[in-house]
């Protein structure tokens, strides 16, 4: 009996003193727990679709600002997980290397039970310029309706940009990527794409201020990192070659942009030294 209840008290010790050197001496990685992708997508999209107004992130290259994004979610209908996410917004003159011109953009997203790409549309527009680039897709389309306007010493036209399209983007459900992409990601069956979420946080100003980080892996070379706050608010993405967008509100706060962290971004729990300006 006294055997027993020493064992019960030794093993009881055993266990709480491992978890107290974890938090005490490894703080990041007894916190950074991953979740499923679907449950941060949720949140998020049931923040947004929650507000009237839409959220305004401004967009930098490496350490410029070079304009914004609006972002709007609208739930299309109430008895199911269904949403259409609009991006849309301009980048200032001079931000694209084959225009010195303001360009105009547009994206919409329609989801489907959270994790499903429906349908997309996009469309680029440049100020004073016949430069113009619609692309749409719905589900079940094996490759996506691509038209262009150019200037006609540019060489390009519908014809020619749509046999690329054909060429990149055949054979597959959606573009590129399986047709549902967390499922895909989740089960491992495919390399192409990789979506994971972790609990992370990221440093404000010195605060730590706890989230989500959801990162997805394209093709095993890009990746697209985005903070989710417990709230549900998207206040930081990360684009590849340096491309962020970044909540107002916590500009000033992060750290500032550091170019070698492109080469080796960090886990996803701890955007710390990934989060920059």
């Amino acid at each position: 009996m006294w055997r027993t209840i020493s064992l019960v008290i030794i093993s009881f010790w055993l266990v709480m003193t491992t978890q107290l050197v974890r938090f005490v001496w490894f703080p990041e990685g007894s916190q950074f727990a991953e979740v499923p992708p679907d449950v941060v997508l949720k949140r998020f999209l049931e923040q947004s679709s929650g507000v009237d107004n839409a959220g305004t992130l401004w967009i930098y290259h490496r350490e410029k600002k070079i304009g914004f994004a609006n972002i709007r979610c609208t739930r299309i209908r109430s008895d199911a997980q269904d949403y259409k996410l609009h991006l849309e917004g301009f980048l200032e003159k001079g931000s694209l290397s084959f225009t010195p011109e303001k360009v105009m953009w547009r994206i919409a997203l329609n989801l489907q039970d959270v994790n499903r790409l429906g349908g997309f549309t996009a469309f680029m527009r440049v100020e004073r310029s016949p430069w113009m680039v619609s692309v749409v897709w719905q589900r079940g389309q094996q490759i996506p309706l691509v038209q262009v306007r150019a200037p006609e010493d540019s060489g390009i036209n519908d014809a020619a940009v749509q046999l690329l399209a054909a060429q990149a983007f055949g054979g597959g459900a959606l573009p590129g990527l399986p047709a549902d992409v967390a499922a895909a990601a989740e089960a491992g069956g495919d390399d192409s794409v990789k979506l994971r979420a972790r609990q992370g946080q990221m440093d404000f100003a010195g605060q730590k201020s706890l989230g989500h980080n959801l990162e997805l892996t394209l093709m095993n070379q890009w990746k697209v990192r985005a903070f989710i706050t417990e709230a549900g608010e998207l206040v930081h993405l990360t684009l590849p070659d340096g491309y962020r967008l970044i909540d107002p509100v916590i500009h000033g706060l992060i750290p500032d942009y550091d170019e070698d962290d492109e080469e080796d971004l960090p886990e996803a729990g701890n955007t710390d030294a990934a989060s920059r300006k």
